[in-house]
């Protein structure tokens, strides 16, 4: 067939992880859109959202919404596809880069900077910060082996760092170039273990908010999203700790 036909964009391999977790829990689909996963063993129980094109990436600059229902916390995810490049044209090898820089930094401009700044053990978090970049090959949607995608999982927070100090401009004269070999990643197994036993993801404070936000995109769409997005940056502008208040409007 031709090439054309069958090349998958990231709104291609979107919906593959929306029905893929680790290979063994019972899937669930809620919607064309939303999947439950549910481990028969554990009883562990993770719900995956699309919200590419949705409020969710408009606001927050992410595609899939991780809410790992056993432990309350969430982790925010936006999709990158990695295009193929040559390497040495000698030799005809090649990598799977990433290049659209003023993209990448539209999207991490979206995402609040959070801090948690954990008071209890249960909130106490590998990485200071629930959002990710997942980096897929363009042709990852190929192998079905009923695991999510693989890909390159990247922290937000490092890839700010990266992007400012130069890490990508390794392409042709400078040009920006992300890719296996100059990127700090997990792959998909550490990802979802980390995800699995609660050691990424929202505290209960940013929990709470987005539950409330949940709740509310049926009725109202964004508003509640904005609010909370307004209140996690001026909470990161300030460098303030969130306080759990019953009283708060969301």
């Amino acid at each position: 067939m031709n090439s054309a036909y069958v090349a998958d964009l990231e709104e291609d391999l979107l919906p593959e992880d929306l029905r893929r977790f680790d290979g063994r829990a019972d899937l669930e689909r809620i919607s064309a859109s939303a999947s439950l996963f549910t481990d028969p063993v554990s009883g562990y129980q993770l719900a995956v959202f699309n919200v590419n094109k949705k409020a969710f990436e408009t606001e927050l600059g992410v595609d899939l919404v991780y809410w790992d229902k056993t432990n309350d916390t969430f982790s925010l995810i936006q999709y990158k596809r990695l295009e193929r490049a040559a390497t040495d044209r000698a030799t005809h090898t090649y990598d799977w880069v990433y290049t659209r820089e003023s993209e990448l930094k539209k999207q991490l401009a979206l995402m609040p900077t959070l801090a948690n700044q954990s008071v209890m053990s249960r909130d106490w978090r590998l990485t200071p910060s629930p959002f990710w970049f997942k980096f897929v090959n363009g042709d990852a949607g190929r192998d079905d082996d009923n695991i999510v995608l693989k890909g390159m999982y990247v922290p937000a927070e490092y890839l700010r760092l990266a992007v400012e100090d130069g890490t990508f401009r390794t392409g042709e004269r400078g040009g920006f170039r992300l890719g296996h070999s100059n990127t700090r990643y997990l792959t998909r197994a550490p990802f979802v273990e980390l995800l699995r036993r609660g050691l990424i993801g929202t505290d209960s404070v940013h929990s709470k908010h987005l539950h409330a936000v949940i709740a509310d995109l049926s009725r109202t769409g964004r508003q509640t999203l904005v609010a909370v997005k307004d209140k996690w940056v001026s909470e990161s502008a300030a460098g303030v700790a969130p306080v759990l208040d019953s009283s708060a409007p969301f």
